[in-house]
């Protein structure tokens, strides 16, 4: 799930469309790439792992340490640690390959582990990403219909095709979802990108519902098992059911295979995954996370107020020479992650 562009529901879509998924019968990994962590906290835990996708891509910990069952039957997540912001500095200074090595974890998983992996992207387009990408088969792009949110799917179009075409030859976009939807706004943006992208635009639609959507991260839980009856809920379930109705090509470009897989399990019908929705918010429910909330902090003692600092006046203990030291040495390590990405990319 990747789109260049902040805030358009990538998230979100990753952990509803694992839970759809899983309710139609598939096993199903969600890999947390994103430091904020949001997926991670999306599925009943109040804190971030110890061991996760830091330890993971850093080559500290193998896939089998690191992946965790969640509520969800069915659905498995290697989850984002702290230790996640300041990846993309470790790995520019290191040596890290080109950016293969969540793929090379992901390939010691036994083939009968799950049937579909979903990677939650950063929106930067940073070393994380770069490997995120480079072990994917297929990308769906969120996307809200709006003027800035076309810029930044054409940019993430751009981004996709030039890694298809420099370290990942079997990726390609398998949608563009429209998320945010309102109800009544009509910025003319969606008859743009019908325009620009014909087919690959799935012909689904999912509604701005903070009601839903909100209330469900701050209780921990996909909206999908939250509110299994939300128009949202619903959407999810649409978007799981073709992406499985895509799911031979997905098996041939994971394969390299030219022809269809002999035989993949059946999926479940369309009452029963909304039963194994319904059953996992009753399970919810037995569980109290209908009533907690996880992802929103309680109120605690006021914060300090700010210390100024004069400006001809350096820190106790930091030399003029050593801020300017340390300020250089940020710039050094920008750049060398900077030339690095864009190495991948050429």
């Amino acid at each position: 799930m990747f789109n260049a562009k902040g805030g358009v529901g990538k998230t979100t879509t990753v952990v509803n469309l694992a839970a759809c998924l899983a309710a139609l019968g598939r096993r199903v990994l969600v890999i947390d790439m994103d430091a904020q962590g949001n997926a991670t906290t999306s599925f009943a835990t109040t804190e971030l792992p110890r061991k996760g996708t830091y330890n993971l891509v850093t080559g500290s910990a193998g896939i089998a340490e690191v992946v965790h069952p969640t509520l969800i039957d069915g659905v498995s997540l290697v989850g984002a640690t702290d230790d996640l912001g300041i990846i993309d500095v470790e790995l520019a200074v290191g040596s890290m390959g080109k950016g293969h090595v969540l793929r090379d974890h992901i390939s010691d998983l036994p083939d009968d582990s799950f049937d579909l992996v979903l990677v939650d992207c950063p929106p930067a387009i940073g070393a994380m990403t770069v490997n995120a990408l480079a072990s994917a088969h297929a990308v769906i792009v969120p996307a809200n219909p709006t003027p800035f949110a076309h810029d930044g799917l054409m940019r993430t179009w751009r981004i996709v095709k030039r890694l298809a075409a420099t370290i990942n030859p079997a990726l390609y976009i398998q949608g563009v979802l429209l998320t945010l939807a309102e109800q009544d706004a009509d910025w003319g943006v969606e008859d743009v990108m019908a325009a620009e992208l014909g087919s690959l635009v799935f012909p689904l639609r999912v509604p701005h519902d903070p009601k839903v959507f909100v209330e469900a991260s701050g209780h921990g839980l996909p909206a999908a098992v939250f509110a299994p009856n939300s128009p949202g809920a619903r959407v999810y379930l649409d978007l799981a059911e073709l992406v499985l109705a895509d799911e031979n090509r997905l098996w041939r470009a994971a394969k390299g295979a030219a022809t269809d897989p002999p035989d993949l399990a059946p999926t479940r019908s369309r009452a029963e995954a909304e039963n194994a929705l319904a059953g996992w918010n009753v399970k919810a429910r037995d569980q109290g996370l209908l009533d907690r909330r996880v992802n929103i902090p309680e109120l605690g003692q006021p914060l300090p107020p700010p210390i100024f600092v004069e400006e001809d006046a350096a820190p106790p203990g930091c030399s003029v020479g050593r801020q300017a030291l340390v300020a250089l040495l940020g710039l050094v390590i920008g750049a060398i992650g900077t030339v690095m990405v864009q190495g991948w990319l050429r």
